[in-house]
């Protein structure tokens, strides 16, 4: 199943969804998708092959972009990998300050 990954993730973080799976072409699917259900804001990943790469070949992200009439965030690669690691790293740290609240006992 395409979307298992994803909603595992969101379903764990108790983030309300609905998932939707469309063939078609990208920016047509989405608007229209996007249209019919009154959603207002498109979230969408990039690969970040960078500005040359976007001008040869273009990107789903960039075509998303310039065609929606919602407003559309990119989230980079990066971004998501620094946001895990933050995440990370404030679990550690509660759990660290649910050990010594325990430890006071």
């Amino acid at each position: 199943m395409p979307l298992a990954v994803a909603e595992k993730e969101l379903a764990n973080a108790g983030i309300e969804f609905k998932s939707a799976w469309r063939v078609g072409e990208i920016t047509a699917v989405i608007e229209s998708h996007a249209r019919e259900h009154g959603i207002d804001l498109v979230i969408t990943g990039s690969h970040g092959h960078g500005a040359l790469a976007n001008l040869a070949m273009g990107s789903a992200a960039t075509k998303l972009i310039a065609s929606l009439t919602v407003p559309v965030l990119v989230i980079t690669r990066e971004a998501a990998l620094r946001a895990n690691r933050e995440q990370g790293q404030a679990r550690r740290e509660g759990a660290k300050k649910r050990e010594a609240v325990a430890g006071d006992d």
